[in-house]
């Protein structure tokens, strides 16, 4: 078979595949319909439930879940220059680490901000934190929605960032900021390549 020529790949599909597939669209429609554009995300003690009564890991059930609450990507076309940084300085401890917002960087319609993530105690070789968070932003004027725009870090510290819409505003007094289960967004941090045509190996 030379290099040009396309190997025959089955893909297997049947009629009662295709009525679930039909069923779960359906009804993911009714939930995007219900849900707007607010998160929804059952609570750890659900989670557990079905992961038992379904014989599914609950990093499945959590993936299928977050994917559903995906909306159309915050970030404009055409990337903003920063205006300004606004000052946070927010520490929480939870899960035997430390937490820790210092800044957000300040655009004209967003804010970009990073969450700083640390194992507390002695350095362990064969550990690595793998956060699976969203950040949740609660005002009083506003409905703030947030976006994961990249992961970073190994071993015992981590790093997550965000994207705020709107803007945070300069006086944070009535803003709260939580981490919450999830966190299985795609992010694109470099220039996205695609190798999307099929390779056949002799």
């Amino acid at each position: 078979m030379g290099w040009g020529e396309m190997r025959a790949v089955p893909q297997h599909y049947s009629d009662e595949i295709q009525r679930i597939d039909e069923s779960m669209l359906r009804l993911y429609g009714e939930r995007r319909r219900l849900a707007g554009k607010k998160r929804m995300f059952p609570p750890k003690e659900t989670l557990l439930q079905w992961s038992s009564e379904l014989g599914l890991e609950v990093d499945v059930i959590s993936r299928f879940l977050h994917a559903m609450n995906a909306h159309a990507p915050m970030i404009p076309a055409k990337p903003e220059s920063p205006i300004g940084v606004l000052p946070i300085m927010k520490k929480a401890r939870a899960m035997n680490c430390t937490f820790l917002i210092t800044h957000a960087l300040q655009y004209e319609r967003y804010s970009e901000l990073a969450v700083e993530a640390k194992l507390e105690g002695e350095a362990e070789p064969n550990v690595s934190l793998r956060p699976m968070l969203d950040l949740v932003v609660l005002g009083e004027n506003a409905d703030y929605e947030t976006r994961s725009i990249g992961r970073s870090g190994g071993g015992m510290r981590a790093e997550l960032r965000f994207q705020v819409a709107p803007r945070l505003p300069d006086d944070m007094s009535g803003i709260g900021l939580s981490l919450v289960p999830g966190g299985y967004s795609l992010v694109h941090e470099v220039k996205e390549i695609r190798l999307d045509h099929q390779v056949d190996f002799e």
